[in-house]
C-alpha cells in the first residue's frame, strides 16, 4: 500500500508541477496540530492519532534549497506505519516532481527525514539543520502549492 500512495503523490504532483496552474491548497489531516490545537508535533509524528490510518502526513515549505529539494516549494511528507518517511514534490532544477521513501529520521528525538536529509523540528513547526542548527523550512497542515495558506 505504501508504494501505490508514493506512487499516488508523485503522479499528482508531476501533473501539478508541468502545467502553469492556479495554486491549490488541501485541509490535509485533520490531527495535524494546526488543525488541532490540543495535538503537538511530537506526538503527531510518533503517529499517537493516527488510528486506522496508513501514515501522519504534513507539509513542509523549505525557505531555500537543500539537497535535490527547491527552496519556496512544498512538499507533502508522511511518516508511514514502517517507519519509513515518503517525501513528495519537485525536484529542484526540474519541472516534474517526484515521490521518495527513505528510512532513518527519530521523531522521539524530533527528526524527519526528507528525501535522505535528517532535519531537526520543534513544536512550533520549525525546521532546523542539524549540524548549524538554521532555520530551514516549517511544517503545515495544508497539503498543496501553497501549504503555508
Amino acid at each position: 500500500m505504501k508504494k501505490n500512495y508514493s506512487v499516488i503523490l508523485a503522479a499528482l504532483f508531476s501533473i501539478v508541477l508541468t502545467q502553469e496552474a492556479n495554486a491549490y491548497v488541501f485541509p490535509g489531516d485533520n490531527d495535524c496540530p494546526w488543525a488541532n490545537i490540543n495535538h503537538s508535533w511530537l506526538d503527531f509524528l510518533n503517529k499517537k492519532y493516527i488510528g486506522s490510518k496508513k501514515s501522519a502526513y504534513f507539509s513542509v515549505k523549505l525557505n531555500h534549497d537543500i539537497g535535490g529539494m527547491a527552496g519556496n516549494t512544498c512538499y507533502t511528507v508522511s511518516h508511514n506505519l514502517d517507519g519509513s518517511w515518503t517525501t513528495a514534490g519537485q525536484i529542484r532544477g526540474k519541472n516534474r516532481g517526484e515521490a521518495t521513501t527513505s528510512g532513518g529520521g527519530d521523531p522521539m528525538r524530533h527528526e524527519i527525514n526528507m528525501r535522505g536529509t535528517i532535519l531537526n523540528f520543534n513544536e512550533a513547526g520549525e525546521l532546523h539543520t542539524t549540524d548549524t542548527k538554521e532555520l530551514i523550512g516549517n511544517m503545515y497542515c495544508h497539503i498543496g502549492s501553497e501549504c503555508w495558506k
